[in-house]
């Protein structure tokens, strides 16, 4: 390091915001999915570990234990193994939520890994994009970090082509 150079502190929380911030740009200009989905991937694992730290539940693990309940009710909704311990059913199921963005994130993690040739397996980006933004919005929310500056925006495309309002 140059004997000038100065060192600035990383706080994870408002760099994930600003990661949070410019996904949102991004996708609501259609400039990029991919880029979105990504970024607001890594502000949701920073918001998850964050919530984690403090003993609370990230929106993940809450969406988790809503679908391990009612497959436990209904058995042939979804396909969460039953017979695999809690952890491993979480872990499963945050591998499923993770997919398409660990795939534009990291490749294929294995040389025989053919997720990119099979099309079912191609996501929809923009559906991608918006739920990892939704997700790690909400994680910001239950943090208590100050909302993004195009927030407000994001939940009225939302409302406006998700909800239908």
């Amino acid at each position: 390091m140059a004997q000038n150079e100065t060192r600035n502190d990383i706080d994870p929380l408002a760099a994930a915001r600003e990661q949070l911030e410019i996904a949102i740009e991004l996708f609501l200009s259609g400039r990029s999915h991919v880029s979105a989905l990504t970024l607001a991937g890594a502000a949701s694992g920073v918001f998850e570990s964050a919530l984690k730290a403090k003993g609370e539940q990230s929106m993940l693990t809450y969406s988790f234990e809503a679908m391990d309940q009612t497959q436990k009710i209904a058995p042939w909704f979804g396909d969460i193994r039953h017979d695999l311990p809690k952890d491993k059913r979480l872990e499963a199921f945050r591998d499923r939520k993770n997919l398409e963005r660990d795939l534009l994130k990291h490749g294929p993690r294995k040389r025989n890994d053919n997720r990119y040739q099979r099309p079912r397996m191609h996501p929809d980006l923009e559906d991608a994009a918006y739920e990892m933004i939704l997700r790690a919005d909400i994680d910001r929310e239950s943090l208590g970090v100050a909302e993004t500056n195009n927030c407000q925006a994001f939940h009225e495309w939302f409302y406006e082509h998700v909800v239908g309002v």
